[in-house]
């Protein structure tokens, strides 16, 4: 996206879904299922006093629980995949963020090839050390840098320039040496002067756009190699004892706008997007050969799931879904996926206070059960006007929301998710010397159900600021649509 376009350990959780039929075992999110746990604590109990979070700016979910009549145990599915800190991503477009992200995307920061390679043979590292010793300073440790843009001086069609970004143009390169001197240079700076802090390098950013490309998914697959090539190159320059190993991304397509499958009726460049380059790049890029002659040259694949101003998360669940479908067709080898940029609501639809904090959380909650690796939130600052609709800043719930997720998740293990009548329930371990402490994340995609739990547990809301607010204790407590923390 660019600024202008649009002890031991101890023992379950006890608790149980509460609903108006008798239920079944609920279908596995995220592994296959083990035996029903016991349930420890009542039956039964009055509702829980804290009220279930009203949504703002969109329809608010109905605070009156479904009706109880019976109980089943939930199970826990046999999972293990740790939560990384790498999984919180984040655009820092301004200002000091006052949230400390696993990493940041450097886009839409001064940083794109046109800006650092103002003319042949000269390169301006300024703007780009600038952002790694921001980030540095505030506890970052990994970056990504997006190779592109094009600079107009070696584009093969200068007239197509970008409104944002004169200097730049989404046409390919007249001469793939210029793309190569490029990245052979930013890859040597990484490892000289910035010490390695780039840890990855995405190709391109939504090469399914004109507003970023205008030529071929062929030519973007041979481009990929090269920068697996001479990535993979430089990275055999560290000493021994400093070796990286550092990531190449494929350039992210953004989900809604390019992932079609082959053959679909719309699957010609449609105005500005080619709805079905996702299909066509990776056939491309099963034909190139990347370093040490390995096919598939990438080591992560990248999507943008930014759903359609009205979508919600449950939409970016289907992109992801989307995504996955076109990497299968093509027999792509297993690697993980980024969702490198995600927002939501564009072209002037605001969200803002519990909806924001309700997105935000399902956000990266939706991340880690779906195996998507990393989520870079866009962004940190101000944007223009009907560019996203949830704004990140010191002043909004989205940062408070992102915090809270983050203190509950970070450093945990995914055990995997249930759901039962509409509740998805998300089991997760943390450990701390020998005491392992499980704990689980409730929400649903639409209503409110009720969830009967030990009294003795702890249950966490959010609170229109995104707040971890702990809930008064309770036998039974109500779920809705904004993610709630037990244990």
């Amino acid at each position: 996206m660019s600024r202008i376009k649009s002890s031991r350990m101890r023992q379950p959780l006890g608790f149980v879904l509460v609903a108006g039929l008798v239920l079944s075992v609920g279908a596995c999110d995220g592994g296959s299922a083990s035996s029903a746990s016991a349930v420890n604590g009542p039956t039964s109990a009055a509702p829980l006093t804290a009220s279930t979070a009203t949504l703002t700016g969109g329809a608010s979910a109905p605070d009156t629980p479904t009706a109880t009549s019976s109980l089943t145990p939930l199970r826990t599915p046999e999972v293990a995949r740790p939560v990384r800190d790498s999984l919180f991503g984040l655009h820092a477009l301004s200002g000091t963020p006052t949230v400390t992200a696993g990493s940041w995307r450097l886009w839409d920061s001064g940083t794109q090839w046109a800006q650092l390679n103002p003319a042949r043979g000269r390169y301006n590292w300024s703007r780009l050390d600038d952002m790694v010793a921001k980030g540095r300073g505030l506890g970052v440790k990994d970056f990504i840098l997006v190779v592109g843009l094009t600079p107009r001086w070696a584009s093969s069609r200068p007239s197509e320039v970008l409104p944002w970004s004169p200097s730049a143009s989404p046409a390919p390169p007249k001469d793939l040496a210029y793309f190569d001197q490029y990245v052979a240079a930013v890859a040597a700076h990484n490892r000289t002067v910035l010490g390695g802090a780039i840890t990855g390098f995405q190709v391109w950013n939504e090469a399914n756009l004109s507003m970023f490309w205008t030529g071929t998914p062929q030519q973007m697959a041979l481009m990929t190699a090269h920068v697996d090539r001479i990535v993979k190159a430089e990275d055999a320059r560290y000493p021994t004892s400093a070796r990286r190993h550092t990531l190449v991304v494929a350039p992210s397509i953004t989900t809604r706008r390019g992932s079609l499958p082959l053959g679909a009726a719309s699957c010609s460049l449609v105005r500005w997007h080619d709805a079905c380059f996702a299909s066509r790049y990776l056939a491309a890029l099963s034909k190139v050969r990347g370093a040490g002659n390995r096919r598939w040259p990438v080591d992560v694949f990248s999507a943008h799931t930014y759903p359609t101003p009205q979508g919600s998360p449950n939409d970016r669940v289907a992109m992801i879904g989307l995504f996955r479908d076109r990497l299968r067709e093509a027999g792509a080898p297993s690697r993980p996926l980024w969702d490198t940029e995600v927002n939501y609501g564009f072209a002037g639809t605001v969200i803002s206070g519990s909806r924001a904090v309700q997105y935000l959380a399902r956000t990266y909650l939706d991340s880690v059960r779906l195996n998507v690796s990393r989520a870079y939130w866009y962004a940190w600052g101000p944007l223009a006007p009907g560019l996203a609709g949830i704004t990140m800043d010191r002043r909004t719930s989205a940062t408070g929301a992102y915090a809270t997720v983050q203190g509950w998740l970070r450093g945990s293990v995914f055990r995997g998710c249930t759901v039962n009548s509409g509740v998805r329930s998300c089991a997760f371990t943390l450990t701390s010397g020998s005491s392992v402490r499980p704990f689980r994340v409730l929400w649903t995609d639409s209503g409110v159900h009720s969830v009967a739990v030990n009294a003795s547990v702890a249950v966490w809301r959010m609170n229109s600021r995104g707040r971890a607010v702990r809930a008064p204790s309770a036998t039974t407590v109500r779920v809705g649509r904004t993610p709630i923390k037990i244990g």
